[in-house]
């Protein structure tokens, strides 16, 4: 009976990791193999943008924005963008008409730059000022905007992007704006937008361990505590906080938990993964 049971209690272990999600090691500020930029790989780039969201999003060959920050760092930005020979865009994602995150965006459509889809959670027809803004500007160079859906399914590259978002109504932005939980082989990176705590918990909820994740952008540039189970569910080995100050509620919350912080107010991260492993740097007061 001694051995039935402890037979069954490895069956169940076994069960258990096969079940868990495979996960990337994340090396901060280590020297990646000798080989790494002659392997297959996918980049992220959170832009030094204050307390704003900017980020682009590379992978096999396709590139992507996701918001674009302040206005005042349009010009910065657009500089990366050409010196990293970006010709133009697959898609645009518009997390929510915050100035914060979309100003940036429109400019860079006002700029010309080549992108094949808008892609935003909310309506177009919505009367948000800078949403209206977006779409006009994309109806004028003939790109779709496309409103998305909890559960949307996105390929960049190799790499695949499901949306993240709240169903139902609410009268609150910030509640309402997309997450994208992007994989590329092992690697995850949750990318949360300024989803409040009551969208976190309907998430945690929905899909639970699915949210499993290497990396956790920080909801609403860290000034909130993350919810509980939402974090929980996560389990970040690592946590970037879009905003330039070093003491917020989730940078808090993250140092309770063991877990190190990056703030790209004081400088852009550089998120690199073969899949297998992530190494990331930060560069100083630069984006």
């Amino acid at each position: 009976m001694k051995r039935l049971f402890a037979l069954l209690c490895v069956l169940l272990c076994v069960l258990i990791t096969l079940a868990a999600p495979a996960m990337a090691e994340v090396y901060l500020e280590a020297e990646p193999p000798a080989d790494w930029h002659t392997r297959p790989l996918m980049r992220l780039r959170i832009f030094r943008t204050a307390q704003s969201d900017a980020m682009l999003l590379e992978c096999g060959g396709e590139a992507m924005m996701i918001d674009g920050g302040l206005s005042r760092f349009t010009k910065e930005i657009d500089q990366v963008l050409r010196t990293q020979a970006i010709k133009g865009f697959k898609y645009f994602f518009s997390t929510h008409p915050h100035h914060d995150h979309i100003d940036g965006l429109n400019n860079l459509l006002r700029g010309a730059w080549k992108v094949e889809t808008i892609l935003t959670p909310f309506a177009v027809d919505e009367r948000e000022e800078r949403l209206q803004t977006m779409v006009q500007l994309a109806a004028k160079q003939g790109v779709p905007v496309v409103t998305t859906r909890n559960g949307d399914m996105l390929r960049l590259g190799s790499a695949t992007l499901k949306v993240l978002q709240l169903e139902e109504a609410s009268s609150d932005i910030n509640a309402r704006s997309g997450a994208l939980l992007v994989r590329y082989g092992n690697a995850r990176v949750l990318l949360t937008a300024d989803i409040t705590r009551s969208t976190q918990s309907f998430l945690a909820q929905r899909y639970g361990d699915d949210l499993k994740a290497d990396i956790l952008k920080a909801p609403h540039h860290g000034i909130a505590k993350v919810e509980q189970s939402f974090w929980d569910k996560v389990n970040p080995a690592l946590v970037c906080v879009t905003n330039i100050y070093k003491k917020n509620e989730t940078a808090s919350q993250a140092g309770r938990a063991g877990t190190p912080v990056l703030f790209s107010g004081v400088g852009a991260i550089i998120l690199e993964t073969d899949g297998t492993d992530w190494y990331v740097h930060q560069l100083p007061h630069t984006n």
